[in-house]
C-alpha cells in the first residue's frame, strides 16, 4: 500500500484522539495485537436495547469458564491436566471452547499417548478485550475479589504461572474473529 508503519500509528492516534473528543459512542481499543473500534461502555446498554439479546450466542457454561480459565493460565495444557484441576470431565466444556474458537491444539506433549496440548487463541484475547495475555489478572487479584468465598482457584499457589513464566501468546494460526465483550460492535482495523 505504500503506508509506512509510522503513519499508521500516527493516523491511529490522531483516530483515537478524534474519537475521544465529546460524546463519541465509540472508540478506539488495542485487542489481541490489533485495534478496534468498539462501543463505549457507557454506551453499551443502550446498543443491547437496540440490538437486542437475540444477537448474541448463549454464554460459555461455568465449566467452559473453568476450563477456559485453566487453559489462560497453564498454558499450553493437556486435558489431563485441566481435568487434575478441576476433578471432574471437561470434554464438553473443551469441545466448546475448541468450536468457539477461544482455544486450539498447540501441539503434543511428552510422555503415553503424546496428549495434545491446549493454548488460548486470537479470538479469545478480542473476546475478552485482552491486548495480550499479560493483561489477565494476576491469581492473587482474583483471590482477593473472592475474598468473601473463601476459595482458592483450585491447583494454584500465589503466583501466577508455574516458575514464573511469561506466558506464551496465541499461535498466529487463529484469525483473531470476533469482538469484544466490553461492546457489541467492532469493527476491526
Amino acid at each position: 500500500m505504500g503506508v509506512g508503519e509510522r503513519d499508521v500509528r500516527r493516523a491511529l492516534e490522531e483516530l483515537e484522539a478524534h474519537l475521544a473528543q465529546g460524546r463519541r459512542g465509540i472508540q478506539l481499543a488495542r485487542v489481541a495485537g490489533g485495534y478496534q473500534l468498539v462501543t463505549r461502555a457507557r454506551f453499551f446498554p443502550y446498543l443491547r436495547r437496540w440490538v437486542g439479546e437475540g444477537a448474541r450466542r448463549p454464554a460459555l457454561s461455568a465449566a467452559a469458564l473453568e476450563t477456559l480459565a485453566i487453559v489462560a493460565y497453564r498454558q499450553p495444557v493437556s486435558r489431563a491436566e485441566i481435568e487434575a484441576v478441576r476433578g471432574v470431565s471437561c470434554e464438553r466444556a473443551l469441545a466448546t471452547l475448541l468450536e468457539r474458537g477461544l482455544v486450539e491444539a498447540a501441539g503434543r506433549g511428552p510422555g503415553p499417548g503424546r496428549p495434545v496440548l491446549y493454548r488460548t487463541t486470537r479470538r479469545f484475547l478480542a473476546e475478552f478485550g485482552l491486548a495480550s495475555l499479560e493483561d489477565l489478572p494476576s491469581v492473587p487479584a482474583l483471590q482477593a475479589g473472592w475474598g468473601s468465598m473463601g476459595r482458592p482457584l483450585p491447583g494454584h499457589t500465589t503466583s501466577t504461572r508455574p516458575g514464573g513464566s511469561s506466558p506464551p501468546q496465541p499461535g498466529p494460526s487463529d484469525p483473531g474473529q470476533g469482538g469484544p465483550e466490553r461492546g457489541a460492535a467492532s469493527a476491526t482495523t
